[in-house]
């Protein structure tokens, strides 16, 4: 091979590192997403919270954790005590050996609410703002994912040199 061909090739090759480095990369979370809310942080400031609504916050992560991010929860579109009901008993009733007592679902729900009334009512306009980076984050990890498995599917399909053995 001419020396020319060698330098392009490491060229090339440096290149595609370069473009694989800029590709964005997608957390285990992002990768096992459901919905939009999944890309969202799973965390959020409650240090203004009345201590009750924070210790049912540690509470709330712990106990929501065992099946999905809390980020679900905490950036769903749900806001009024009857929704969160709702989803609360629908979560218990999915939840594998994860028994809640009714205490502890009262409890979910009124933090759940709290936190809608503080997050998703009072500060509307910023909530939305984030809502749409989510979903915008949503749609350029599912793109990713679609390019990384036509990828795969390609390499699987590509057929092996022939070699004239058999």
């Amino acid at each position: 091979m001419s020396k020319s061909k060698i330098i392009f090739a490491a060229l090339c090759s440096l290149g595609g590192g370069f473009l694989w480095a800029a590709a964005p990369a997608l957390s285990r979370r992002e990768i096992d997403a459901k919905f939009p809310a999944d890309v969202g942080p799973d965390t959020i400031d409650v240090s203004g919270y009345p201590a009750h609504h924070q210790d049912s916050y540690e509470f709330f992560r712990h106990a929501c954790s065992v099946c999905h991010s809390p980020a679900r929860a905490l950036h769903s579109s749900l806001r009024t005590y009857d929704q969160w009901n709702r989803y609360v008993r629908r979560m218990h009733v999915r939840a594998q050996e994860q028994l809640l007592t009714p205490e502890d679902s009262r409890r979910l729900v009124d933090f759940l609410v709290y936190d809608s009334r503080q997050r998703k009512i009072k500060n509307k306009k910023a909530f939305d703002v984030l809502q749409g980076q989510i979903h915008k984050r949503f749609e350029e990890v599912q793109m990713e994912k679609a390019r990384l498995r036509k990828k795969t599917k390609q390499a699987a399909q590509e057929p092996a040199p022939y070699t004239g053995a058999r």
